[in-house]
């Protein structure tokens, strides 16, 4: 599903600044790795892409449907994609919340995860040597 979104962002270009191909390279190559936990921060990632997503295709689905221009269609597929995009990442956030025990403890215990988000980790996390 990664790579999905890592493939889609790649027609986007054309018309939109996509922040979805380096994230979620990003998190293709950190999910699975034994070394770091930060599937937390991760998941916190890709939950906050969603909402900056759905605010780009409505200010920008509004906005270039009111243009009569030649690059019509190619702002028309390049909001297709956002949504179909959009639709992968929720799935992928849900999948993550119902699969990943560390992805529940995102939103079950929000209050201590804040605090580790912008604190780091605690003083049981051991650094790689």
């Amino acid at each position: 599903m990664f790579m999905a979104v890592i493939i889609l962002s790649l027609f986007t270009y054309f018309e939109r600044p996509d922040y979805n191909l380096p994230l979620f390279a990003f998190v293709l190559l950190l999910w699975d790795n034994s070394f770091v936990k930060q599937k937390t921060r991760l998941w916190y990632l890709m939950a906050v892409s969603l909402l900056v997503d759905f605010i780009w295709i409505i200010y920008w689905a509004v906005t270039w449907n009111g243009y009569d221009n030649r690059e019509s269609s190619l702002c028309n597929f390049t909001i297709f994609i956002s949504v179909v995009i959009f639709i992968i990442k929720v799935i992928i956030v849900v999948l993550t919340f119902v699969k990943d025990n560390d992805c529940k403890k995102a939103i079950t215990e929000i209050g201590g995860n804040v605090k580790y988000v912008f604190k780091g980790p605690s003083e049981e996390y051991a650094p790689i040597s």
